[in-house]
């Protein structure tokens, strides 16, 4: 760079347009060098450079086929979140492709539909993939733009919109038929939470898993961890209750906290209870329980190719894809014990 301290410091809009990242994006990273004393200013004053940081520059990508708006959650800049890795196998693929890519983290509800609207408005994208905003309300905004936005991991009800998600139908299916084929009939459910309401993934696996209970002519209990209503300990407590001889998790995180409980209160895993879970996340390690993974690579890769299908007119719009991986049998899931 050719600044010096003292020098003023460029503004949010001209940031954005320098560097071919959005103006939000821009206006948070000024808070964090404003945060970090990098940069510096009185009131009612243009920002100045306080001190030059040692900084990695890296080249601004041109391309002739145009930007895509990559439109993800502010957890993206948590290393230990799903969604990083997965944003960041996203941008390779649209680069790969020869788009320019922008990357802007979103903050959370309640203000989240009203950035959102600032971030598209002070845009100019050919399309978007979105991942990571669970909520209606988004949904909305990103429709009412007219903008070409393809949801990965999540179908809008209320707007048409394209969107690439898990088969849960499938899902539920691989899970009830390996069970049910060990011999298990007491099988409960557990969902989790996700932005404050039930998942929606989680919902749709608990209507296929009634729907087989029924059919099998067995019996079980659901149970929704949340943090601010019922915390995994008391829905453990309270399916437990129906003595289950097996559990369906459709969370892998909620499940090893699940069996450490199980194991605290003297259960053998698969002996006593059979475990089956959702496995499968780019960048982390795989569940070590039975489980049906999900080909995250292969979703982002779906998504990627339908954008692209939507902004050059090849494709119709509206359409939902759902995809479904493999089966992976862990040892964690046996024929139930004969009870008395």
């Amino acid at each position: 760079s050719t600044m010096k301290e003292g020098d003023y410091f460029p503004s949010g809009r001209e940031l954005a347009k320098r560097y071919n990242i959005a103006y939000m994006t821009a206006r948070r990273v000024m808070d964090e060098l404003m945060a970090e004393g990098i940069i510096g200013k009185g009131k009612g004053e243009r920002a100045r450079l306080a001190r030059i940081p040692k900084v990695a520059v890296r080249d601004r990508v041109v391309s002739q086929k145009g930007t895509v708006l990559v439109l993800s959650t502010w957890q993206i800049k948590n290393s230990d979140s799903f969604i990083t890795p997965i944003v960041k196998v996203m941008t390779e693929m649209l680069r790969g492709k020869g788009y320019v890519t922008r990357v802007s983290a979103l903050s959370g509800e309640p203000s989240l539909p009203r950035i959102l609207e600032e971030e598209l408005n002070s845009d100019e994208a050919d399309g978007a993939l979105v991942f990571g905003l669970y909520s209606e309300a988004t949904a909305r905004v990103i429709a009412k733009k007219d903008i070409q936005a393809v949801h990965l991991d999540f179908t809008p009800s209320t707007v048409s919109a394209d969107s690439v998600v898990t088969d849960n139908k499938a899902i539920a299916g691989m899970v009830m038929n390996h069970l049910s084929q060990l011999g298990h009939k007491r099988i409960s459910f557990v969902g989790h939470y996700a932005a404050g309401h039930p998942d929606d993934d989680a919902v749709e696996l608990e209507y296929y898993w009634q729907r087989h209970v029924n059919r099998i002519g067995g019996e079980g209990k659901a149970g929704y961890v949340s943090a601010k209503k019922k915390n995994l300990e008391q829905v453990m407590e309270e399916i437990m209750g129906g003595m289950p001889t097996a559990l369906f998790f459709s969370n892998k995180h909620i499940t090893e906290q699940a069996v450490r409980l199980l194991k605290h209160r003297g259960l053998k895993i698969p002996q006593d209870i059979s475990i089956v879970t959702i496995g499968g996340a780019l960048g982390e390690d795989e569940t070590r329980f039975t489980a049906v993974h999900i080909d995250w690579y292969e979703m982002t890769r779906l998504a990627v190719n339908r954008l692209e299908e939507v902004i050059t007119g090849k494709a119709k719009h509206n359409v939902r894809i759902a995809h479904v991986g493999g089966f992976a049998d862990r040892g964690s899931s046996c024929p139930p014990k004969q009870r008395d």
